[in-house]
């Protein structure tokens, strides 16, 4: 970055040596050469979206939990000293707001426990196949465990962290999918806007951000997907892990603002490094009352935004299908 603020200023013709020039106007306590590259940062990202810069990434799916204090279950333990009978538990022992599955099990396990009095019950996460799993967390006394609905005056929360129902195999319960846990995943933080998304080779398509306000569904296979600020949302919800690959147009990160000599690389790529001088460059001569020679540096700035579009488009020209074998056009004598 430290030649483009020195181009940027010799362009603009405010300095002949952007790294030395320090304010010592004690008001601003900031070296001159910090709004350039402020300038340049902002160079940089306006290129970003007007050349259509694009990436490709791949985002992990997680299970995440939102769990409200008064959702409830009614759990049955049958068996030696952690024997309880039916109860109404509480989930969470707090609000929870996009919380691993292990954090959600331990608000549980605790739950359950202080109904118990002195209970060693062991609530667990499965972090491979994505279910919970209720047991002894020492001995092997309990015999038998039942998880349903909660009485009619309770938030019923077994089916949104338990997949409403699971299993009982002697001393273990074991919980089905918890519904629309993988629906949301974070962006990256780069993100701007999505070109192509697809999970595991499935193109997934753009559909209306009210399907997946709670869809209640999963499947191997998602066919839609939303965006909402920095979240990504697919349904139907994967119910194991698989690639979820995001082809996206980008901004390219900021360099840091020190007010010293800079080593940063622009995060550009290199044939465009040159945009975001020019832009700067503008930026600066206008604020000196230029508007001609502020014009010039923006109309070099615009021709690396064409230039750029340009060589995309080449790269990945439009391809209209041939039928084989067909006839070639009969051209009249008359007309050559």
């Amino acid at each position: 970055m430290a030649l483009q603020v020195n181009f940027a200023e010799r362009l603009s013709r405010t300095s002949s040596n952007a790294l030395s020039t320090a304010s010592t106007d004690s008001s601003t306590n900031a070296y001159v050469s910090d709004i350039t590259r402020q300038y340049i940062n902002i160079g940089a990202g306006e290129f970003a979206k007007e050349a259509k810069l694009s990436k490709q990434d791949f985002i992990t799916v997680t299970p995440k939990f939102w769990v409200q204090a008064d959702w409830y279950a009614q759990i049955t333990i049958e068996g030696g000293n952690n024997a309880l009978t039916a109860t109404n538990v509480a989930l969470a022992s707090e609000d929870l707001a996009g919380v691993g599955g292990s954090t959600l099990a331990a608000h549980l396990a605790s739950n359950i426990n202080a109904m118990i009095g002195a209970g060693s019950v062991d609530v667990t996460w499965d972090d491979r196949s994505w279910r919970f799993s209720i047991s002894d967390d020492t001995t092997v006394s309990i015999t038998a465990v039942t998880v349903a609905s909660p009485d009619d005056y309770y938030i019923d929360g077994t089916e949104r962290v338990f997949g409403k129902t699971g299993t009982d195999s002697t001393s273990t319960w074991v919980s089905s999918f918890p519904e629309d846990c993988t629906l949301e995943s974070d962006l990256p933080s780069d993100f701007l806007e999505a070109e192509h998304v697809d999970y595991d080779g499935h193109e997934l398509r753009a559909a209306p951000f009210n399907l997946f306000m709670s869809p209640e569904m999963n499947s191997t296979w998602p066919d839609y997907y939303a965006i909402r600020g920095d979240k990504i949302y697919i349904s139907a919800a994967p119910s194991d892990r698989r690639i979820l690959k995001l082809r996206y147009k980008y901004m390219p990160l900021e360099v840091t603002v020190t007010g010293s000599n800079d080593t940063a690389t622009c995060s550009l790529p290199t044939e465009a490094h040159m945009a975001p001088v020019y832009y700067a460059a503008g930026m600066i001569l206008q604020g000196n009352f230029e508007p001609d020679e502020s014009q010039k540096m923006f109309g070099l700035y615009y021709d690396q935004v064409r230039k750029w579009r340009i060589k995309q488009a080449n790269q990945n020209p439009k391809m209209f299908p041939r039928r084989e074998n067909a006839p070639l056009p009969v051209v009249d004598e008359s007309s050559l």
